[in-house]
This record gives C-alpha cells, structure tokens and sequence, in this order.
C-alpha cells in the first residue's frame, strides 16, 4: 500500500484564533482534538483525536459521573462539564468513575460528529451457554440502559435434537428475544417471521406461536391480510422502554440441555 497519508491519530491544526495551551482542547468540525504543544495564534501544531487525557472540570460544577457518561467542552472556560446543553460539543466519555468533588477527570476522546466510526457504538456480546442448564437460566450480563439492541441470535456448536431454546430479559419477558428457537442441529439460529396463508393474500400475523422472533424485537405495525389488520414487523429493542438493566436468560426446552453454544447480543450502545 502506496497511498496511506497518516494514520488518523493525529490532525494538523491552523489556529486562527486565540492561543490554545498545551493539553488544551480545540473544538474542530463539532469534534475536540487535545494540543500535543502549545499554539500561537496563526500557528499551526498538532491535535491528538484519540486517547485519555486528564482535563480541568468547570468550577464550582459538582455531581458524581459515572464511568462512560458524556462530558462537554465549556467554550468559555475551556473545560468539562457534565451538564448536556445543545450549544455545548461532545468531548468524550469518562474514562473512570469521577467524585462528586473531583476537579479533574479522565475523558476518553470520542467522535460524536458527522464522520464518527460506526464501530465506536456497534457491539456484540458472546454469551455462553450452561452446558448443563436447566430451566429458565440468568446469564448474569445486563443489556446496558443506553443500547438498542438490533438482534439476538445463537451459534449452535452441538445440536440437542428435537429441542429449543427461548431468549429473553430474566424475571421479564423470557422469550422476548427468541421464541422457540430449534437448536435440534449446528449452526447459526436466527429468529424469524412465519408467513400466514390467508384467504386474499399472504402476510405476518401478530407475534406468537408461529413466529421464533421474540415481541421485544417484533414491536412494528405492517399490513396484515387485507392491509387493514396489522401484524409485527422487526424493530430494535430500547431497555429503557421495557427493562432497562435487567440480565438476559434463556430457557432451553431440555432438561438439562445437551446443547452447546454460545448467545450473540447485537446492539448499538451510545456513550
């Protein structure tokens, strides 16, 4: 490869306005770039876009953040504050739980604008299954209260013939995700749609028991047989419109299962 020009970590800055302090930040595009060195004005250094830093809170601002919350760029003062207001720009995320009283913080730098990585919000998470579950079954990992979670499927390593496997929020809706999904062979189970047979045209019923897809992933209103009847469609899932936090269980139709496999939780998380 011939044509790499840099590697991203790093922009060239043309300051055309006031002195910018080393460490200081720079609000560039609606995203923040953090000084490598000090910048006179009509100067132009570096900015590092990625990375932890540890950066000055506004003053007097104090309220405990959580790791992984969102901090904004104070213009004025060129500091944080964990106060969201639409004219403030995103710096990034706490990178560890910060004290009521901390006057510092370490901020992860994330791009929140218009050229931001898919993947810095895209996520999956394995979860394995108990070789020798029994019942409905906590897995102990908690769908994060600001994901939206796009699918849940299984790769199946060994098949339990002739059984399923229901996926859903543990304590809540238990099938939710998978309803009846057969884990009877190896590979990779999807929930889907069941098509109806109706006496003008084919459609989607209501969510039941002709369809593996859980009703926390099938909330959509499509046409039904005659367009006027409505049944469910696929839609993501939102914790906080249902069970925000809450673990995802299983239940397996076996008792104990002899299946092998793992759980694959899709989802986009923001910051």
């Amino acid at each position: 490869m011939n044509n790499l020009v840099a590697d991203g970590a790093t922009i060239q800055y043309v300051n055309s306005g006031s002195a910018v302090v080393s460490g200081g930040m720079v609000d560039i595009g609606g995203r923040i770039g953090i000084a490598v060195k000090a910048i006179a004005t009509d100067e132009t250094e570096a900015l590092n876009l990625a990375g932890v830093y540890k950066l000055t809170r506004l003053a007097d601002e104090t309220g405990a953040v959580a790791q992984g919350d969102v901090v904004y760029k104070d213009a004025a003062t060129n500091t944080w504050t964990s106060v969201a207001d639409p004219g403030l720009t995103p710096i990034g995320v706490a990178h560890v739980a910060i004290g009521s009283s901390d006057t510092e913080g370490k901020i992860r730098l994330v791009d929140f604008g218009p050229g931001a990585a898919l993947s810095d919000f895209l996520k999956i998470k394995r979860i394995v299954i108990d070789a020798d579950a029994t019942g409905a079954t906590d897995t102990g990992w908690a769908i994060p209260a600001k994901a939206s979670v796009i699918d849940v499927f299984l790769d199946v390593v060994t098949g339990d013939v002739g059984e399923t496997m229901d996926v859903g929020v543990f304590g809540g809706d238990a099938d939710g995700f998978l309803d009846g999904a057969s884990i009877g062979t190896a590979g990779i189970v999807r929930g889907a749609f069941a098509k109806t047979t109706g006496g003008n045209n084919d459609y989607l019923a209501a969510i039941g028991a002709s369809h593996t897809i859980g009703t926390l992933l099938g909330t959509v209103l499509v046409a039904g047989e005659n367009i006027t009847a409505g049944g469910d469609g696929h839609a993501q899932y939102n914790p906080a419109d249902g069970n925000g936090g809450d673990n995802i269980g299983y239940t397996p139709s076996g008792s104990p299962s002899t299946m092998r496999g793992s759980i694959y939780v899709v989802y986009l998380e923001l910051p």
